[in-house]
């Protein structure tokens, strides 16, 4: 019984003293970005910690010898709820105060950002379920070669196209009702050699997949000037790269009209990393997606469906474990437009969510 009690008790105080030291290395990636890839997994820590704090009262019953354990479980929550906090906030205001839904469809333009990933097998019901989203514009990643033939089928949906389908390290569309008055494609910058390019390695060169289309939207009774950004970001592992990619990124913005601009991408980065709040600062857009989850989706990582076949097994309801729990695909929206809703829709064959954005156009603009 005493054996099992001290077992208990270092179990605790050990996954109290783990929890707040990544705590405190996360809080380090505000001035290290390489710590900063732990801070991606924020709402897991906070989820130990709060499995783990019933222990703090059941096990340590004299006060003067929980209170080690009570400083490591307070930093923990402190540090862990300072940073999920104020996106949770503003994610329950954003739903309590979107703008008031304009009278016809005619006065909102939608858009969708989808990876459709790279091994997509289930084409045909991708392109149906996005039809089905009736958007104006789709902003696609992972289009590699051979997705090519989801761009094709939704051409005469979409007869206008901006592209780098089936380019290396680049692989992103946007496909459009309207018109595209004029477009850019910048394709990153390979290592040389191979038959199988790589991205650059030196930080001084374009290294992020980015197609820009602006377009001429009838919008409210009137032709209304919008430019998309489509782009795909590295993942955060790779920070230097990544941080990198959202400078790139953000000086490209800077060029077009910020006001009229939506960026649309999967930024693989949480609105709770500091690396996403750099990206914020530098874009000067509106991040409307917040803390929506959109990965994983129907193609899920090995590991993950191991655990719930497992559970399943045993009787276990592993339905939490089939929502997406991540949110890493975003837009970003200028101050000329109202986000009037923004929402995910599960589309065949991917790992992905789709994101979709309905925006108006903003009063007295």
């Amino acid at each position: 019984m005493r054996f099992g009690l001290l077992l208990a008790k270092s179990l605790v105080f050990v996954g109290f003293l783990g929890l707040a030291a990544i705590s405190l290395a996360g809080e380090a990636g505000r001035f290290l970005p390489l710590f900063d890839t732990v801070n991606h997994f924020r709402p897991f820590l906070m989820a130990a910690a709060i499995v783990l704090l019933p222990g703090l009262f059941l096990f340590f019953r004299r006060p003067h010898r929980r209170t080690a354990t009570f400083w490591l479980a307070a930093l923990t929550f402190g540090l862990q709820g300072a940073a999920l906090a104020p996106e949770l906030i503003r994610s329950a205001v954003a739903e309590n105060s979107t703008a008031e839904r304009p009278a016809a469809r005619a006065d909102i333009v939608r858009l969708v950002s989808f990876n459709v990933w790279g091994r997509n097998s289930e084409q045909a019901d991708a392109v149906a379920a996005l039809l089905a989203l009736d958007a104006d514009v789709i902003v696609l990643q992972e289009m590699w070669r051979k997705q090519r033939p989801i761009a094709n089928r939704l051409a005469k949906a979409y007869p206008y196209r901006a592209d780098c389908i089936g380019v290396s390290l680049c692989n992103i569309a946007v496909l459009s009702r309207h018109p595209i008055a004029r477009d850019q494609v910048r394709r990153p910058v390979a290592q040389e050699g191979g038959a199988n390019p790589l991205p650059s390695t030196r930080l001084n060169d374009w290294t992020v997949p980015l197609v820009r289309a602006d377009l001429l939207v009838p919008l409210g009774g009137r032709t209304v000037e919008l430019s998309v950004f489509g782009t795909h970001l590295t993942w955060p592992i790779q920070v230097p790269r990544q941080r990198n990619q959202m400078d790139q990124l953000a000086r490209a913005v800077a060029a077009a009209d910020r006001t009229r601009s939506v960026v649309m991408g999967d930024f693989n980065s949480t609105p709770w990393s500091y690396g996403l709040a750099h990206l914020d600062a530098g874009l000067g857009l509106e991040r409307v997606s917040l803390a929506l989850p959109t990965w994983p989706a129907e193609r899920r990582p090995q590991l993950l469906n191991a655990v719930s076949r497992k559970l399943t097994a045993y009787g276990v309801d592993t339905t939490p474990l089939k929502v997406p729990f991540l949110p890493i695909d975003h837009a970003f929206v200028g101050a000329a437009f109202d986000p009037v809703s923004v929402s995910r829709a599960r589309l065949p064959g991917s790992d992905h969510h789709a994101l979709v954005v309905d925006l108006a156009v903003r009063a007295g603009r």
